[in-house]
């Protein structure tokens, strides 16, 4: 009797404690499998987060990327050129250089209308029909200034060191700064630099 009782007891503690058993265990998986669906969530929002930065960082910077910059700088010059001549007047894209080498800002006015002039602020303008060769840039410096003469072997521009030969003066800095040299030299002599080689009178 007391093994019968002994063996119905083991048998109940065994029904009490499998359903424990099985009941921790379910417990378990489930953790492990809300683990897991958190981790695959948080790589999933961390790869798209990434994956937005590079986006993002692209869109940015492709833009750039295809600009003509070429065109572009063209595009500001020809944007400065509006704003120097609405402040300036005629040619006033030519104002900075010119007072940048030493014309006087009092003279401006007058070398504007000259420049205007003589060639429309056409730096490679050249008078074919002027004596001594032509008149060349934008103040139509006549070649009388850079050739020999019985003056001088090499040319009168040339013995100041300003240009090498006649040509120079299409470049614009050259013929502005020759154009200067030649109205001081008018001013030294007759007191009105602009009389003579542009036939303009003085203010």
């Amino acid at each position: 009797m007391k093994i019968l009782s002994l063996i119905v007891a083991l048998s109940i503690g065994a029904l009490v404690a499998g359903p424990i058993v099985v009941e921790n265990t379910i417990d378990d998986e489930v953790k492990v499998r809300q683990a897991t669906i958190q981790n695959v969530q948080q790589e999933s929002a961390d790869r798209l987060a990434q994956e937005e930065i590079v986006n993002t960082t692209t869109t940015t910077i492709s833009p750039l990327a295809g600009i003509d910059w070429v065109a572009f700088d063209l595009f500001l010059k020809e944007e400065k050129k509006k704003q120097d001549i609405a402040k300036y007047g005629r040619c006033g894209q030519w104002h900075d250089l010119a007072v940048a080498i030493g014309w006087p800002e009092s003279e401006w006015k007058t070398l504007s209308y000259v420049l205007y002039r003589e060639s429309r602020c056409n730096v490679d303008s050249h008078n074919k029909t002027d004596p001594s060769s032509g008149s060349r840039g934008l103040m139509q410096v006549n070649g009388y200034w850079c050739r020999p003469s019985k003056w001088s072997q090499k040319g009168w521009l040339q013995d100041r060191g300003i240009l090498n030969t006649c040509d120079d003066l299409f470049n614009p800095e050259i013929n502005l700064r020759a154009g200067l040299a030649i109205w001081l030299y008018g001013e030294e002599k007759h007191g009105c630099g602009w009389r003579g080689p542009w036939a303009t009178p003085c203010n």
